[in-house]
């Protein structure tokens, strides 16, 4: 592994439910190409990355990954940047590929990014007090596996979504939903905005790269579940997904829409996971001139 570069810090990171966390750490690699635009001398002024001062920082990614873009140079080099907040994705995209712009950033050849994927911020389990809860919010007993008697296969749903990336609006999202327990079904449409059994539809946001952002409903599942498990298991584990549509706006468009459904699933939970927005080969989006 290369050399990395350990004197820069984010000044606040902001994760998907709008709560904020100061001098954030991270290492990059010590080569990686057109860092110094993002640290301090070039587009953004130094608001997304700054030298580390003597100022005690402690770190916060052991509760969660932090969102980031994987980068791929034309020289071959493949580079993680966090990404401290949502609204500069697409400023950053500017920077680490300037030809999918007029170049109004220098740059290119080796120095130029060739593809660039947006990884979502991902908690394996979010605690109550980052959603505004209380633990007793969440369910304390076990679901039953009697109540899992619905019948086989999924009911596939459309429903409106706002990314994360500024520009895209209102997308089109499909999603599937087990059918086997109705209530627990229920829990995994609370966050789903002006949602409708599926439909045929040509624009939808797999097509343009869009992983949609989601909690992750875990609970376990206690009873006689021969009818579920082979093997006559009496205690089990599910974690299902319950999509967050998000709201209109231009800044953070996940955050305030999560902590407000995240009470409604969690009677379904006794504890929830997240993953946030992922987009494939978000350069490309960008670029398309769609935004």
């Amino acid at each position: 592994m290369g050399l990395t570069n350990a004197n820069y810090w984010m000044p606040e990171y902001i994760d998907d439910f709008g709560n904020k966390y100061p001098n954030m750490k991270f290492k990059i690699s010590k080569t990686a190409p057109r860092f110094e635009y993002l640290a301090g001398v070039g587009f953004l002024n130094g608001n997304l990355y700054t030298l580390r001062s003597g100022v005690v920082s402690c770190s916060q990614t052991s509760l969660f990954n932090p969102r980031h873009l994987v980068v791929t140079f034309n020289s071959g080099q493949k580079i993680q940047f966090p990404v401290p907040r949502t609204d500069v994705i697409k400023d950053m995209v500017q920077i680490l590929k300037p030809s999918v712009f007029d170049n109004t950033i220098p740059g290119n050849g080796d120095d130029e990014a060739a593809c660039i994927d947006l990884i979502g911020e991902k908690w394996n389990y979010v605690p109550a007090g980052i959603l505004g809860m209380k633990p007793s919010d969440f369910r304390k007993d076990p679901l039953n596996s009697s109540d899992f008697d619905g019948p086989k296969g999924k009911t596939s749903y459309n429903y409106d979504y706002y990314s994360d990336l500024d520009g895209v609006g209102k997308i089109n999202v499909s999603f599937s939903i087990h059918n086997d327990n109705d209530f627990l079904h229920g829990c995994q449409r609370e966050g789903m905005t002006d949602w409708k059994k599926k439909t045929k539809s040509v624009c939808s946001a797999a097509s343009i790269g869009v992983s949609a952002r989601h909690f992750i409903i875990k609970s376990l599942v206690t009873g006689d579940t021969n009818s579920i498990l082979p093997g006559g298991k009496e205690e089990f584990t599910i974690a299902r997904q319950a999509p967050v549509s998000g709201i209109d706006a231009n800044i953070l468009p996940g955050s305030d829409q999560a902590k407000t459904v995240a009470k409604d699933i969690a009677k379904c939970a006794q504890c929830l996971g997240w993953q946030g927005e992922s987009i494939t080969r978000v350069d490309l989006l960008v670029g398309s001139n769609l935004i």
